[in-house]
């Protein structure tokens, strides 16, 4: 009974400390811009479409391959190349890392041993969000690892909306000996 009574007070309390808060959005009335200042509003983006270019691996802690110190040098050369080959301001690169593993912790420790990706993906295996992505819903690909996408999408900023394009596969190399093969030949990954 004693938490039921908590649970309602606190209940109320917090109806009654957002009343005028309410109260004013629902009159219209202009408090809550204050709520919104300048410094806490997201700046609007510039109105334009860039040309995003994306590393995506994909990995496992339980794979030898994966770990293999090779699978690190040949990954961040790629992401080397990629800067090299489109530094310019008209391409953005960045490199996803997606760990297929069950334990969050094991995954983000074998992906940041990588020191290549602005973005990293582990946890829930087969099913974490990088593998739906890209092995089950955009099939661009078979689920495998270790294995290496290259992929190209335009994103186009419109006010305060980003839209995004689908993905286009440039480059897959299932296992790491293709993707040294290709950095070897000196073939740019991206037809400019």
């Amino acid at each position: 009974m004693h938490r039921i009574r908590l649970i309602y007070g606190a209940a109320l309390f917090l109806l009654f400390a957002t009343l005028p808060f309410l109260h004013s959005w629902y009159v219209g009335h202009d408090d809550t811009e204050s709520l919104l200042s300048s410094e806490n509003r997201p700046a609007p983006l510039d109105e334009s479409i860039q040309k995003d270019v994306r590393l995506v691996f994909f990995g496992s802690p339980a794979c030898a391959a994966s770990t293999a110190d090779r699978t690190a040098e040949v990954v961040g050369e790629l992401k080397r190349t990629l800067n090299s080959e489109l530094n310019d301001d008209e391409y953005t690169v960045s490199a996803l890392g997606v760990s297929i593993e069950s334990d969050v912790d094991k995954g983000y420790t074998f992906l940041s041993s990588f020191k290549v990706f602005d973005e990293l993906i582990t946890g829930n295996g087969w099913l974490n969000s990088g593998a739906v992505e890209y092995f089950w819903r955009q099939e661009l690909t078979e689920p495998a690892v270790p294995q290496v996408l290259v992929l190209y999408r335009e994103v186009q900023r419109e006010g305060r909306f980003i839209n995004v394009s689908e993905d286009s596969l440039l480059f897959k190399s299932l296992g790491i000996d293709e993707l040294r093969r290709r950095l070897d030949s000196g073939q740019p990954f991206v037809g400019q």
